[in-house]
């Protein structure tokens, strides 16, 4: 499998931060699987969390970055 980052303070946020392309294909692989829904990984991306590492500010652009993440999937997904 493809490494993606965690960390116990930032949870899913890690991820959005360090490792994009490993969500892109997670949500690719979901897509490929039958889902007709995909979520994005965006339920740590909070002030609570990201204020513990001085980034509380970067709230929106990582809830914009998830969103564009997802869309980037699906529209891959598209014109395979």
């Amino acid at each position: 499998g493809q490494k993606v980052a965690y960390d116990l303070e930032l949870f899913s946020t890690a991820a959005l931060r360090e490792t994009p392309e490993a969500l892109v294909a997670l949500h690719r692989d979901y897509i490929r699987a039958g889902c007709g829904v995909i979520t994005t990984g965006s339920y740590a991306v909070t002030r609570f969390y990201l204020d513990k590492v001085d980034e509380g500010s970067r709230v929106s652009e990582l809830a914009a970055l998830s969103v564009s993440l997802a869309k980037t999937a699906r529209s891959a997904e598209k014109a395979a």
